[in-house]
């Protein structure tokens, strides 16, 4: 980006006086300015799970993989730096009776899409995203795009390290600002899941009464777990609230959703809570009490990668693509079509 230094009329006369006046040899200038390292910033999760995945306490209910294929494909395509390569698996349990954090998972999907993190990214001053905002409507996936202003910096507070990332959220409707402060990367396993969902706050404002909002914290408790919280109120034909908290370790964890359920035209605001150990999940919901046998995990992979067997480059990133599907339903096989 071009920048272009203007300086006040009466200093600039100010500093010509000055020059015509000296000894005739050249005044030194001002000492440069040293640009500031090069440098990543920290990293947010971009699902979460109240449930965790680890094998070492079994999966539980329906554990879901979104991966890259594993087909062998040729030697360039797997060659480091490719999108092939840069693919990462996320895995994590989607239980339906806790889905009302799926609101976060879409913002930090979303927010994953700046590469904010990125090098070239950080203390770099403002620039322009397409991103794809995707979230349940009604029971099924929908995507539309917006288009998002950010600025990442690694700035301090209180003495310590924090990447504070800044967003001007154009949805159609309105600018929509955030502000999100990370104080500690998300830590992976090798599986793709999540052994701690870092530290970070987050903050939108969806309008300027502030009526409209969403909130949210991750911090680790003294033993080591994750701690998520998260406070959402939006107005559509009625206020509709919904607050989460859950507390995730390996071993053990628990946690409550208050959210509106939708009962003919008006939603009625309702609370499930659960809580699991290594064998087994308990759910309540209303009346609803349920125990879900962990040991019984189903792999389902919802997503697919397809990349270009000769680059490793993601085809989504030129073309459209789709392939057959077949399966058994009912003792019987049945086609459908996947397109994207």
């Amino acid at each position: 980006m071009k920048r272009t230094w203007m300086i006040p009329l009466a200093a600039s006369l100010a500093m010509g006086g000055l020059i015509s006046c000296g000894s005739g040899s050249t005044p030194a200038g001002p000492a440069p300015v040293t640009p500031p390292a090069a440098q990543a910033g920290f990293t947010m999760p971009s699902e979460l799970s109240p449930v965790a995945t680890t094998a070492s306490t079994g999966n539980s209910i329906q554990s879901v993989l979104r991966a890259a294929p594993v087909t062998k494909v040729l030697p360039s395509a797997t060659d480091a730096g490719t999108d092939y390569t840069n693919a990462r698996t996320i895995r994590y349990i989607s239980e339906h009776s806790l889905d009302q954090i799926s609101t976060i998972e879409t913002i930090l999907n979303a927010v994953a899409q700046t590469h904010y993190a990125d090098v070239e990214n950080v203390n770099a001053g403002p620039y322009k995203c397409i991103i794809a905002w995707k979230e349940k409507q009604q029971g099924s996936q929908g995507k539309s795009t917006q288009t998002w202003i950010v600025d990442s910096a690694m700035i301090q507070v209180a003495g310590i390290d924090v990447n504070r990332l800044r967003a001007w959220i154009d949805d159609g409707g309105g600018i929509i600002k955030a502000e999100f402060m990370i104080y500690a990367s998300a830590v992976r396993r090798a599986d793709g899941s999540y052994l701690n969902y870092g530290q970070w706050d987050l903050a939108v404002k969806f309008d300027e009464a502030g009526t409209s909002y969403f909130m949210a914290k991750a911090s680790i408790g003294p033993s080591g777990e994750s701690i998520i919280a998260v406070n959402n109120s939006e107005m559509h034909q009625s206020q509709e609230i919904r607050k989460a908290v859950m507390h995730k370790s390996d071993a053990s964890g628990y946690g409550k959703v208050y959210f509106p359920l939708w009962n003919g035209n008006a939603p009625t605001q309702t609370t499930a809570s659960y809580v699991y150990n290594a064998p087994q999940l308990r759910v309540k919901h209303g009346a609803s009490d349920v125990y879900k046998d962990r040991a019984a995990s189903v792999d389902i992979t919802q997503n697919y990668g397809m990349f270009d067997g000769d680059t490793g480059q993601d085809v989504t990133k030129s073309h459209s693509f789709g392939f057959p599907v077949s399966f058994q339903m009912n003792g019987a096989t049945a086609g459908a079509y996947y397109g994207s």
